[in-house]
């Protein structure tokens, strides 16, 4: 592992600079933004001559501000979405990846579903999930998983900006430490957070310059609550509970802690 990745590892005072208001980052990218002045579509692209694209959001459901670095925590508001958006833009210029960092995602309107993607990438890596899992929304390939497989738990999810792209690769978004999203008490683990970045590297250079297809039909996702393919629409609200959105389990749908508590049940653990 070169020198360049033991920093990365080791930086563990993430830069105030990610902690700045949605608009004011914008205007940071600015010369890389494309459609800037449309607040319903614009999204930062930087192309890096890469195969692999690496995908994030700079909108917040808190407002970003830093609370506390404790141990091996950092306490912040808006942290489980601008880690994923640090943790890319490093990567991307460490790896030669290209970065498509989005807009409007928390509110089910990601502008990634505006972006045309005019090269043929080998496969896409969204960084905005909790813990150290990974989850596709079946925007995969029996390959793809069995290869992701062998570095990571195969999770559950139920939307994220890569469901918005027109893309015919298979995509993962990959847990990058935080835990209690959204909310103002949300943190990062900063040992899972470098295992992660420290194991995607890894599988980022045995797999790089694979090119793993997705079949499936062509979908859009409009956002938590709304899946609509060609001809079918759902309402993804958990028949169960009601309040979190789940997925299609044997006709019913289902949200990941209910059918945890189901399958607990059934086992008896």
């Amino acid at each position: 592992m070169n020198n360049r990745t033991f920093k990365l590892l080791e930086l563990n005072n993430i830069p105030k600079f990610w902690f700045q208001d949605t608009n004011s980052m914008f205007s940071h990218f600015k010369s890389a933004v494309l459609d800037y002045d449309d607040p319903y579509k614009r999204r930062v692209f930087i192309d890096n001559g890469g195969s692999v694209l690496l995908v994030a959001h700079l909108d917040t459901v808190q407002k970003p501000k830093i609370v506390e670095y404790k141990k091996d925590r950092i306490y912040a508001r808006g942290l489980d979405d601008r880690l994923g958006a640090y943790i890319g833009y490093k990567l991307s210029t460490m790896l030669h990846c290209d970065l498509l960092l989005c807009d409007n995602e928390e509110s089910g309107r990601s502008t990634a579903q505006y972006h045309d993607l005019n090269k043929r990438y080998n496969w896409i890596c969204e960084l905005d999930r909790a813990g150290d899992d990974v989850v596709t929304y079946d925007i995969d390939s029996r390959k793809f998983l069995d290869d992701l497989d062998d570095e990571w738990a195969l999770g559950w999810g139920s939307f994220s900006d890569i469901c918005s792209l027109d893309t015919d690769v298979c995509c993962f978004n990959l847990g990058i430490g935080y835990e209690k999203a959204h909310s103002k008490d949300s943190y990062a683990v900063l040992s899972v957070m470098n295992h992660q970045i420290k194991t995607f590297i890894k599988w980022y250079e045995e797999h790089k310059d694979t090119r793993y297809d997705f079949f499936g039909d062509a979908k859009t996702i409009s956002g938590y609550g709304g899946y609509y393919n060609r001809s079918d629409s759902y309402d993804w609200l958990c028949e169960i509970c009601g309040l979190d959105y789940g997925e299609d389990v044997f006709d019913k749908c289902i949200c990941e802690r209910c059918f945890r508590t189901m399958y607990q049940d059934a086992v008896g653990v």
